[in-house]
């Protein structure tokens, strides 16, 4: 590395600046992007907390409509999971049997699970239905209903 007349070393070159800004950038909008998804986790977790005691085990659901949107949130980011958490409430009804129902997989945009790429071309899974009769035992247990 050659040094300046006055001794002093010189100064970084303008690509390592712009890589730098660019990384800082980058890490800004990542951040700016998170907090929606930051607000949301706060809300239901404070929401667990605060009010889900008070109800006590009413959801026809497993897991909990509440549990349910926390984890989509978190898998899935404030937009997605904000939707799928408010598709699980519309299904939460009198005239819906509940049952097992657990947050979808993350999909990557290659079409993988997880963003796991195996290289591997299979033939797709039979689709499974996820509810479980209120009799099978591996069925969360659930509390009494109220008579409406």
């Amino acid at each position: 590395m050659a040094e300046t007349p006055d001794g002093a070393a010189p100064s970084p070159a303008p690509r390592t600046f712009r890589r730098r800004a660019v990384e800082l950038m980058t890490t800004a909008a990542r951040m700016l992007v998170s907090v929606p998804k930051l607000l949301i986790i706060g809300f239901l977790t404070l929401y667990r907390l605060l009010v889900s005691p008070l109800y006590g085990q009413t959801c026809r659901f497993y897991p909990s409509c509440s549990q349910y949107a926390l984890t989509a949130v978190q898998q899935h980011g404030a937009l997605r999971g904000s939707w799928l958490a408010g598709r699980r409430l519309l299904r939460c009804n009198p005239w819906n049997p509940g049952g097992v129902d657990h947050v979808p997989p993350v999909v990557s945009k290659a079409g993988c699970e997880h963003g796991v790429n195996t290289g591997l071309v299979t033939e797709p899974a039979p689709r499974v239905e996820h509810r479980v009769a209120p009799t099978d035992p591996n069925c969360a247990p659930s509390a009494p209903r109220r008579a409406a």
